[in-house]
């Protein structure tokens, strides 16, 4: 009797559970059939990721600042690259002292007096193809050592357009520097014009006293233009003077007048 009882129970219970598991199937199959057209409404169309990647982007083709956004109406002209404002920029080159490519910087403008009173101003620049100007002051030795060097170089070219000047820089701010500038001028044989410098609130004066190694000469054209580095230190001995003709002979060359 007890065990038909039990067979019984049994049989209740596995009912139960048959029961219970296909319960949880129906159910978990009406959730797929629920999720399954949200899937498919969201779902990107074929190839989109693919041609967002595979594309080109347009910041690489569009010649306008890419900075900013391409836009199909821009009036821009896309033949030209709207960052060239400077046409030597893009294609003449940066890495020669003619003065015919570059855009050199000028020597800045000025208006003084000899040590004999004659008023020279920077028009003198335009008169002549090279002016060679050699800053020194009294007390530099060296300065004075390389005097007769320069004053050779300026004789050797004669009638050539080249002139030379000199400019003291302590002239008005050293007491008596004016008599020892013409105590060196004269025994050293130096023919060409010393200049007095400029006031110190100038663009002259401010070049000058921006100089710290003396002496120092500088080649300026008929334009006015600083060409190539300052020569820093004296010039003296046949090397040094022969390497300040070839820098006078190349802005010669060059010459428009």
């Amino acid at each position: 009797m007890k065990k038909i009882q039990n067979r019984k129970k049994l049989k209740k219970a596995g009912v139960l559970f048959l029961a219970l598991v296909l319960i949880f199937v129906a159910a978990a199959c009406d959730q797929k059939n629920v999720e399954k057209p949200v899937l498919s409404d969201t779902r990107e169309p074929a190839g989109t990721l693919d041609q967002t990647v595979t594309s080109d982007p347009v910041v690489e083709t569009d010649p306008v600042d890419v900075s900013e956004p391409a836009d199909a109406s821009d009036p821009v002209d896309v033949s030209e690259p709207a960052n060239v404002t400077d046409p030597a920029d893009a294609s003449e080159p940066t890495d020669t002292d003619d003065p015919q490519v570059n855009k050199l910087p000028l020597f800045p403008s000025f208006t003084t007096k000899d040590l004999d009173g004659n008023t020279v101003s920077s028009d003198l620049f335009s008169e002549n193809a090279v002016t060679v100007v050699n800053l020194w002051f009294t007390g530099c030795i060296y300065c004075v050592n390389e005097m007769p060097t320069l004053e050779q170089v300026y004789q050797s070219y004669g009638d050539e357009p080249v002139q030379f000047i000199s400019i003291c820089v302590d002239l008005g701010f050293a007491e008596g520097a004016d008599v020892q500038a013409r105590d060196i001028v004269e025994s050293t044989g130096v023919t060409f014009p010393t200049l007095w410098p400029g006031d110190v609130d100038t663009e002259f004066g401010q070049f000058l006293y921006s100089i710290f190694a003396f002496p120092t000469t500088v080649i300026v054209n008929r334009r006015g233009e600083l060409v190539g580095q300052p020569i820093e230190g004296a010039i003296m001995g046949e090397s040094a003077e022969n390497y300040l003709k070839g820098r006078i002979n190349e802005v010669l060359a060059a010459d428009i007048p």
